[in-house]
């Protein structure tokens, strides 16, 4: 008898690097879009580079590990969102804009490899995110949707959607409860405390397959959504960061290193988890498709080999890559 796999949560972060807004309810529910979730990674927040001459970057709690205090409350009534921070009063930003292209800003992502392009907002919001994070010059952007941003040349297929806004790989991103609790095992063994699943940030949490089994998945389906599975994820200390305090410790990557270290299948070594996918547009886009707790998954295509070998295999010989 095969295996049932389900959607167990489902979230969203609209800032990019704050506040994950998750939800495990069966009322809980998402609209996809070809650039990801609606309202996912929609704005960024960016400012100057530490080093000199490089211009805007975006902040990620990497640089800044007190985004993480940074919560964010949808508003859809009232179209826009609510954010706040310790210390601070909260504001409210607005979804809404005029196309203003005096207002547009680059910056560079992903250490520098990648440059995005948006629309900054009103002086007021940038100015608390300059106050809360205590750099002069920091601004909040809006991704505008009339400014194409393609994925990388590596994970476009024919077919699918092959845009994205402002997360780092794909539009969307799945993660497995097995791949968790066994991340969970392993800081436990170490005396350390497991962490909630929303410091992994994946749009996509599923439950009911084997461990390692989403490596060899190719195409899946989840409710309505078809997608490709394009690359696993290259983990960074963002798990480390305690969304509670904003500290960052080094726990998690201690514990990925034990489990979760290997070798991808385009030759790059590691730590790995959560799924990169790139959705396949719809029949007709006028009709809009919505993912919901609970929802089904469903393996379409698989490859024989994995897109990761890791050096502790948990029992399974798959051979090299």
């Amino acid at each position: 008898m095969s295996e049932t796999i389900s959607v167990v949560r489902l979230g969203i972060s609209p800032i990019k690097s704050c506040e994950f807004i998750q939800g495990d309810q069966e009322s809980d529910a998402v609209t996809v879009t070809p650039r990801g979730f609606k309202g996912d990674r929609q704005y960024c927040i960016i400012g100057p580079s530490k080093k000199a001459g490089e211009g805007n970057v975006v902040f990620t709690q990497r640089e800044h590990s007190k985004m993480a205090l940074i919560y964010q409350e949808i508003h859809d009534s009232r179209d826009g969102l609510v954010v706040g921070a310790p210390g601070m009063r909260d504001i409210f930003i607005s979804t809404g804009f005029s196309q203003d292209d005096t207002r547009l800003r680059t910056a560079t992502m992903q250490r520098g490899e990648v440059t995005v392009v948006g629309q900054a907002l009103t002086e007021g919001a940038s100015e608390w995110f300059a106050e809360y994070l205590d750099v002069e010059g920091t601004e909040i952007i809006e991704f505008r949707e009339d400014i194409p941003r393609p994925m990388s040349s590596d994970y476009i297929r024919q077919g699918a959607s092959n845009q994205l806004r402002y997360a780092d790989g794909s539009p969307i991103s799945l993660g497995t409860e097995a791949s968790r609790r066994l991340v969970n095992e392993s800081l436990t063994d170490a005396s350390q405390s497991e962490i909630p699943g929303e410091r992994w940030r994946a749009n996509i949490e599923t439950d009911g397959s084997s461990l390692d089994d989403e490596l060899f998945w190719q195409e899946v389906s989840v409710g309505g959504l078809r997608a490709y599975v394009v690359s696993v994820s290259k983990r960074c200390e963002i798990p480390d960061v305690d969304e509670r305090t904003g500290e960052v410790g080094k726990h998690v990557r201690g514990a990925l290193s034990r489990v979760r270290k290997g070798v991808r299948v385009d030759g790059q070594t590691g730590t790995f988890t959560d799924l990169n996918l790139n959705p396949i547009l719809p029949t007709d886009p006028r009709e809009p498709l919505v993912l919901r707790v609970g929802d089904e998954l469903k393996v379409l295509a698989r490859s024989q080999k994995p897109n990761v070998v890791y050096e502790k295999r948990t029992g399974q010989n798959w051979g090299e890559l």
